[in-house]
């Protein structure tokens, strides 16, 4: 299964920003503000590219899974400007939309461990709390397991997912240096596709 795939090729990168992320206090303004920087970063330039290729014609259930809005809302309550400094060009390949979806998913599902981390930050939270209730991940495999299981297609999903890798762990790198705090080392090529992580789902 793809997902099996995907989980053990981002394996070790997935421990290096887990620990990365890890440093920051939820419940701290300050390095909640941090984490919400590191997804915008990130999130919000993938998002775009994803919409650039059309990931809207090939996944229909996109529209409730996007979270570009929440993030926003939460930048702005939070006093953030969403400024980030790398933005892919259109993610066009089926294959490596699904890679990028399943680090942004996953995400999603770590988000719901860290919502009780930021139990102080109501009112700005909207995007940990995106989906709640709803089976979004399970929207995602079904459309991941579609796929044909050959080479071709996990090469473009291991591209996706260290697209997107790349750009949380570069963001990671940067806000968390900038407090002086340990970081993820940034992974700087899509051929590394081996040192790419993603959250442990099963």
């Amino acid at each position: 299964m793809h997902r099996f795939f995907l989980r053990e090729a981002t394996r070790d990168l997935h421990h290096e920003l887990d620990t990365a992320i890890s440093q920051l206090d939820l419940g701290e303004a300050d390095d909640y503000a941090a984490f919400l920087r590191i997804h915008a970063a990130a999130l919000l330039p993938l998002e775009a590219a994803l919409e650039a290729g059309g990931i809207a014609s090939r996944f229909a259930a996109w529209p409730r899974h996007r979270r570009s809005e929440a993030l926003k809302a939460d930048l702005r309550a939070c006093g953030i400007k969403h400024e980030y400094s790398e933005t892919p060009g259109p993610i066009e390949s089926t294959e490596a939309q699904m890679g990028v979806l399943y680090v942004l998913e996953g995400s999603r599902l770590g988000g719901r461990l860290l919502a009780r981390q930021a139990a102080g930050q109501e009112g700005r939270n909207a995007f940990l709390l995106h989906g709640a209730g709803l089976p979004l991940w399970q929207d995602f495999l079904s459309q991941l397991e579609r796929l044909p299981d050959d080479n071709a297609t996990r090469d473009g999903l291991a591209d996706g997912a260290c697209m997107a890798f790349t750009l949380y762990g570069r963001a990671a790198g940067r806000i968390l240096g900038a407090m002086q705090r340990p970081a993820v080392e940034a992974v700087g090529s899509v051929e590394n596709a081996n040192r790419i992580a993603a959250p442990n789902q099963s």
